[in-house]
């Protein structure tokens, strides 16, 4: 890209005795409308040859070097993404048009060439996410973006009213979510640059979202009853302090829920014991149920290795549920089980932590589990006598096809492929569950002391569950460092 136009100006200031020339710098790209300026800050007065000199010879590094422009397959990811959220909370979807894409596309340019990060304020609507990090192969991909603008839902609790102005609610932001599921907007485009180190996408939408007076008509509920849970992956963090003499222990559980939908919600609960800290296996068992009290956690005497699982009877809340009256298992659950461990131990590989030995008692207790969700028309994880000290992860598929299914290496696939949501966390703590995209099923899988796993299928009538145990558990904050490591 080279320059087809400079003008620039100076001015002299005298300031504590020292003169500084200031020069102001206007460039034209070929093949590019915008005109970027740039400031240059001279000591002492320059001539005019000196000026034409300065800006010649820094001109090289100031060119806008667009590494990147969003592909057809950028913005479809994007507009799918948008579309199956949109469709969570029961309003139209969008259609992409080419013009919104060249002005979003535009912005994100201008944005990289000039390190700002401002919105364009073009009288559209408008949503802006960016990444920075070390790594060259940066990058953000479109339903990452679009999921980090839905993630906002975590700050909204006003929908059938209007909620605060957005300049009243400081770092609980939700302008964002909005403009993605706001029912008057009909059409929308996308742009992303990246460069340096720094990934920019800006999604511009028309009508715009976000008009003060008519948030209740436009922001409504998700309607969960659409969508099945697709995955669900859980984080861990215990907290023990001392205080007038007086030990405690809060244990924090945070749920991450993936919907069929591409969308994701996080629910969290507390527990705080009293005295002695709890046990490993104690805390698992928090981590299992939903209904442990801070009693129940103190009489607990778990082994790390479980014996035969109970039968799990359903709830009463179950009752009305539409039991589903076959399971297949149309492969034998060995030949299942080798391809799942098989699948687990390559994508481990890559990331130099042991394989994987599969347990007999724990494809048991999978198994067992897939066929109670299968029979019951259920998801969600399994309860505390059920995996002990095991840690859990869930893919669910369903369609229209009677024989459908779910092979061992796709399940464990749509596990790993978290792995675009974890690329900068490396070495460090991630951050809490719901502030980013889900990476839970992930970390599980390549959790570095993670030593057995086992696996079950249960599926039929267009519906498949599959769901895999693993001992010890991953996914407990504070180990993450030394147990997700980067792929070689």
């Amino acid at each position: 890209m080279s320059i087809i136009a400079t003008q620039w100006r100076s001015t002299l200031c005298y300031e504590n005795g020292k003169w500084t020339t200031l020069v102001s710098v206007m460039e034209t790209f070929d093949g590019c409308t915008e005109t970027k300026k740039r400031e240059l800050k001279l000591e002492g007065r320059r001539s005019e040859d000196e000026i034409i000199s300065e800006v010649e010879s820094t001109r090289v590094s100031q060119e806008p070097l667009h590494m990147y422009q969003a592909s057809d397959d950028f913005v479809k990811e994007a507009i799918d993404a948008h579309n199956a959220l949109r469709q969570r909370h029961g309003v139209p979807p969008l259609k992409v048009t080419k013009d919104l894409c060249n002005i979003s596309q535009k912005w994100a340019d201008y944005l990289i060439d000039n390190n700002d990060s401002r919105h364009s304020l073009n009288g559209l609507g408008e949503n802006i996410a960016e990444k920075t990090g070390n790594s060259e192969n940066l990058d953000y991909t479109g339903k990452a973006a679009t999921q980090s603008w839905y993630n906002e839902f975590l700050n909204y609790h006003c929908f059938g009213k209007e909620p605060p102005l957005l300049e009243e609610v400081g770092d609980f932001q939700y302008g964002n979510f909005t403009q993605v599921i706001w029912k008057n907007t009909k059409e929308m485009g996308i742009g992303k640059a990246k460069r340096n180190g720094r990934v920019v996408v800006v999604a511009n939408y028309r009508p715009s979202g976000n008009c003060i007076g008519w948030y209740a008509k436009n922001v409504f509920p998700a309607k969960r009853y659409i969508m099945s849970v697709k995955s669900k992956s859980t984080k861990v963090g215990t907290n023990t302090c001392t205080k007038n003499g007086k030990t405690s222990t809060t244990v924090k559980v945070e749920e991450t829920f993936t919907y069929s939908d591409g969308g994701s919600e996080v629910k969290t609960r507390e527990l705080v014991v009293e005295g002695t800290p709890p046990t490993k296996e104690q805390i698992q068992a928090f981590v299992n149920s939903d209904d442990v009290n801070e009693n129940d956690l103190k009489n607990l005497n778990l082994s790390s290795k479980p014996s035969q699982p109970k039968e799990i009877l359903p709830g009463k809340k179950h009752k009305n549920s539409s039991p589903n009256k076959t399971s297949k298992h149309d492969q034998p659950p060995g030949d299942f089980a080798e391809q799942a461990l098989n699948a687990h131990n390559e994508l481990r590989a890559k990331h130099g932590v042991p394989a994987l030995t599969c347990a007999a008692d724990l494809c048991a207790m999978a198994q067992k589990w897939a066929d109670h969700l299968f029979a019951n028309n259920l998801t969600g994880h399994s309860p505390r006598d059920h995996r002990p000290g095991a840690g859990e992860n869930i893919a669910y598929m369903m369609g229209t096809m009677a024989d459908l299914d779910y092979s061992a290496n796709d399940a464990t696939e749509s596990w790993y492929s978290e792995i675009e949501n974890y690329g900068s966390y490396y070495g460090k703590e991630p951050p809490e569950f719901g502030r980013v995209p889900a990476y839970g099923h992930f970390t599980q899988v390549v959790w570095k002391d993670t030593k057995e796993m086992g696996i079950g299928k249960a599926r039929g009538n267009g519906r498949v569950v599959v769901v895999a145990n693993y001992r010890p558990a991953g996914n407990f904050i504070g180990s993450y460092s030394q147990n997700v490591l980067p792929p070689n």
